[in-house]
């Protein structure tokens, strides 16, 4: 699962996203139950920071491999164009393609579940959304 990050991603009054990510979370940890060979290492979320790095979660960055694309995307030129950014295209290919293959080895069908899948309810991520965010800067001379 990709996870393409902007700011408002977490965002307590407009929480799609922040669902979107707890649902992330709640099939990525069934998921790896099956995968019983698998390290647990070895996660299904790939965090993709397209602007904020610096105010992305610390507690996610501390705990997944997350990709900064904000130096790409400031720029004019694609991310293929960037040296850097063609290696972290590729292993993030990489990495999705051994997550299928170990998906496909052990699980019989990982999708059997997802007709009946519902996203979190607004009401249960907006403590979460609290917890999880970064505390934002305050401009010189004005309070927090």
């Amino acid at each position: 699962m990709v996870m393409i990050y902007i700011p408002p991603y977490f965002d307590e009054n407009e929480t799609y996203c922040a669902r979107e990510f707890r649902a992330m979370v709640t099939l990525e940890t069934k998921r790896l139950q099956q995968l019983s060979g698998t390290p647990k290492a070895h996660g299904l979320i790939i965090p993709i920071i397209c602007r904020g790095w610096d105010l992305f979660p610390k507690s996610i960055k501390d705990e997944r491999v997350v990709y900064n694309f904000e130096p790409y995307l400031l720029q004019k030129d694609r991310i293929s164009k960037h040296k850097d950014g063609k290696v972290q295209l590729k292993q993030i290919a990489r990495y999705i393609v051994d997550r299928v293959k170990e998906i496909q080895a052990t699980m019989n069908d990982p999708c059997q579940d997802c007709p009946g899948f519902v996203l979190p309810r607004p009401e249960d991520v907006v403590s979460w959304v609290r917890n999880v965010q970064s505390p934002q800067s305050v401009l010189p001379g004005r309070i927090s």
